[in-house]
Parts: C-alpha cells; sequence; structure tokens
C-alpha cells in the first residue's frame, strides 16, 4: 500500500463529507417510514377501530343464544304437519264457498226470473184494467144514454 497515490486514499475529511452526505440521503429515505410516534397513534387508533367489532365473548353468547332460538326438527315436523292440516281445512272450505257461491247464483237467477214474471203480469194487468175501465166508462155512456132516452120514451107515452 505504500505504492498507492495520494488522489485514490481518502481523508478524514471526505469520510466526513460522505457521512453527512449519507446521513442526510438516509434521513430523506427514513422519513418515508413511520416514526414511533406515528406507530403509537397507528396502534391507538387501531384499538379504537377493533371496538367497533365482537369480541369472542360476544360471539359465543350470540351463538349460544341463536341455538336456543332455532327450533328442533321434531318442532319444525309438528308446525308442518299443522301447516299442511289447515292448507286441507283452507281447501275445503274455500271449495264449500264456491259451491256455497253457485247455488246462490242459480236461486237469484231463479227469483229474478220470478220477478220478472210478476213484472210482467203487473204490466199486463195495468193494461188489461184499463181496458176494462175504458170499457166500462163506454158502457155507462152508453146506459146513461139509453136511460135518458127510455125516460122520453115514458114521457111521451104517459
Amino acid at each position: 500500500m505504500a505504492n498507492s497515490s495520494n488522489s485514490d486514499v481518502a481523508t478524514k475529511k471526505d469520510l466526513e463529507n460522505l457521512k453527512i452526505e449519507l446521513s442526510s440521503d438516509l434521513k430523506k429515505d427514513l422519513r418515508k417510514y413511520a416514526t414511533k410516534t406515528d406507530l403509537k397513534n397507528l396502534h391507538i387508533d387501531f384499538k379504537k377501530e377493533l371496538t367497533k367489532y365482537a369480541t369472542k365473548e360476544e360471539l359465543k353468547e350470540l351463538e349460544t343464544r341463536l341455538i336456543d332460538q332455532l327450533a328442533s326438527k321434531e318442532s319444525v315436523s309438528i308446525i308442518a304437519t299443522q301447516v299442511l292440516k289447515n292448507s286441507d281445512n283452507i281447501t275445503a272450505l274455500h271449495k264449500l264457498v264456491d259451491e256455497l257461491s253457485d247455488s246462490l247464483d242459480n236461486k237469484f237467477e231463479a227469483m229474478m226470473t220470478l220477478l220478472d214474471a210478476i213484472a210482467r203480469d203487473l204490466k199486463d194487468g195495468k193494461t188489461e184494467k184499463a181496458a176494462i175501465d175504458h170499457s166500462l166508462n163506454r158502457h155507462e155512456q152508453r146506459i146513461d144514454d139509453h136511460e135518458m132516452r127510455i125516460d122520453k120514451l115514458e114521457r111521451k107515452s104517459a
């Protein structure tokens, strides 16, 4: 190493400048990363965020409550059987209502036909009464005329 030139050897000043330069570059590079304070704040924020979620205990308690609320297969079967029976009863009632409705429709039609006949008879009766009244008035007029003639004839002959 005795043969090396002075220009290849680093001096104390070169090392100091290199240290300063590397130090400032390192500081610039480290600014990209989180500091202890940033990590503490992040830890606090993370803890706050976690309070929004359920704990293991809360999930276990919820699981227990849900299991208690679930119906057993037997109770579901009983309920299904009752629903089917009710469905059959409703179907039977629906058929009865349809039959009753048809029966009522038929009776209504028959009643309306009867009422039409009665209305026609009343109209015919009114027409006939009017004809009879007219005829009677005409006959009464003739009878009155005849009575006057008979009176005149009786007076003449008496």
